[in-house]
């Protein structure tokens, strides 16, 4: 007799989960796209039953986000101060790019989540674990 595996999460948890590390696709309106991973943390937790997943995803995303942002304003303003000795011209390719690998990470983890595999974000998800105890 085989033993049925129950998934980790629901299809509802799954989407939210989803959807807040997914939500970083949405660059182009800035750091607005933050509000997506923390209004589902905030509504999640508002609920009388809250769901651990969804709101461990959620934080994860919200604070990947974040760490995102601040890190891209900072190279922004170097790369900015080295284009006035024109060194800064030769940086934006790779500035380019560090966002599409920010993106895409943020994406991969949707799909680890979609595939109810086990996802976390590198030193994120241990700083989320930290502010949950």
């Amino acid at each position: 007799m085989a033993v049925e595996k129950k998934p980790a999460a629901t299809h509802d948890e799954k989407l939210l989960a989803v959807a807040s590390h997914a939500s970083i696709t949405l660059f182009f309106i800035g750091p607005l796209t933050l509000v997506i991973p923390l209004m589902i943390w905030l509504l999640e937790g508002n609920k009388e039953k809250p769901s651990k997943f969804v709101r461990f995803h959620s934080r994860q995303a919200f604070f990947y986000q974040l760490t995102v942002y601040i890190t891209v304003v900072i190279l922004l303003l170097i790369i900015w101060l080295l284009t006035l000795i024109w060194i800064g011209n030769l940086l934006w390719p790779f500035y380019v790019l560090l966002w599409i690998l920010f993106i895409a990470y943020g994406v991969y983890g949707a799909w680890q989540v979609w595939q109810d595999r086990q996802f976390r974000y590198k030193y994120v998800a241990d700083f989320v674990e930290a502010g949950e105890k």
